[in-house]
């Protein structure tokens, strides 16, 4: 039986791995040439964003964190944190469906049209961060620059975080509280409280308020005496009223047929005028005559006396209650 020859075997072993690496090396190209990388440059704290924290889109898993570091100003004016992301842009279509890959274009455009990257809490039971991108566009665009090894990523624009922004704000408001002359402050409070003091122990506060307790008595009093005698006045008022009303109410169907019989004497007067005044028309006696005539003239003031009377009475039916007024009043 012919021995193995170990030399043999060797390179088969040899052979085997080397075509192993061959492989791995090019899956991981494979697996890496179909994701993008990018930088974003954070100025607040990152504490709680890890390697390995996830990017996401309104939600939506679509990358992770793959470096962190720290970019200091030697002067230590200024200190960034670059964080380079990785995103799978097959987890990414338009609205026509197509895969939104295509390495060799800028994103520009869409940092134009609002793409940032913020901090946001993963968990806030322990703290954890992640990378949120979405679109905003009224918000400033700062960019820092490729530094270091990051020159081959294109920047995506950092916003502040909800949390930066409260904690910004609180440091506002406590810098400008600082600012308040508190000392000047706390003595005029104290001055002021001192004068209430004093002003509340005067014994003019006392007869202040016994002569307030007395007017306060005195008007309550006024207000009863006027409700008594404001109550039979209103009571006689309000009769007052029903008898004008009910007197109104006969006057209205007593009025009626008073017109009617004016009309009716007025008729009567204007009849027998016109049969005296035919009859005058006959009459050769001159002394007859004048009689006749005078009797007209009679009758014919009558006449213009009752028009006048139920003309005015159509007018006012008030009259009939309290008169004609007199033309001096």
């Amino acid at each position: 039986m012919n021995k193995a020859n170990p030399t043999l075997i060797g390179g088969f072993v040899v052979g085997g791995i080397v075509l192993l690496v061959v492989c791995v090396l090019l899956f991981t190209q494979l697996k890496v040439s179909d994701t993008m990388r990018f930088v974003v440059y954070f100025t607040e704290s990152v504490n709680g964003l890890n390697v390995g924290a996830p990017v996401k889109v309104k939600g939506v898993a679509v990358g992770n964190v793959v470096d962190i570091r720290v970019l200091a100003d030697m002067d230590g004016s200024r200190v960034l944190t670059p964080v380079v992301i990785e995103v799978d842009p097959n987890k990414m279509v338009d609205r026509s469906g197509h895969v939104a890959k295509k390495r060799h274009r800028s994103i520009q455009p869409l940092i134009e049209r609002g793409l940032r990257a913020q901090l946001q809490v993963q968990s806030l039971v322990t703290g954890q961060l992640y990378v949120a991108l979405d679109f905003l566009p009224y918000t400033p665009v700062n960019l820092v620059g490729n530094t270091l090894d990051f020159h081959p990523y294109e920047e995506i624009p950092a916003i502040p975080s909800s949390k930066e922004k409260i904690t910004n704000t609180i440091d506002e408001v406590v810098s400008e509280f600082r600012q308040l002359p508190m000392h000047e402050i706390a003595a005029a409070l104290v001055a002021s409280i001192r004068r209430a003091e004093e002003l509340l122990n005067s014994p003019k506060i006392e007869s202040i308020l016994t002569s307030t307790d007395q007017a306060l008595q005195q008007i309550n009093a006024t207000l009863k005496e006027s409700r008594a005698r404001l109550s039979p006045m209103l009571a006689n008022l309000d009769g007052a009223i029903g008898d004008h009303r009910r007197l109104t109410n006969d006057l209205d169907s007593q009025l009626q047929p008073t017109l009617k019989r004016l009309d009716e004497t007025l008729l009567a007067t204007t009849s027998a005028m016109r049969q005296i005044d035919g009859a005058a028309g006959s009459v050769n006696d001159p002394v007859l005559q004048h009689t006749l005539d005078a009797a007209i003239e009679e009758i014919s003031q009558a006449a213009r006396a009752i028009r006048v009377l139920s003309d005015f009475i159509q007018r006012n039916p008030n009259a009939l209650i309290v008169g004609k007024e007199n033309d001096g009043d």
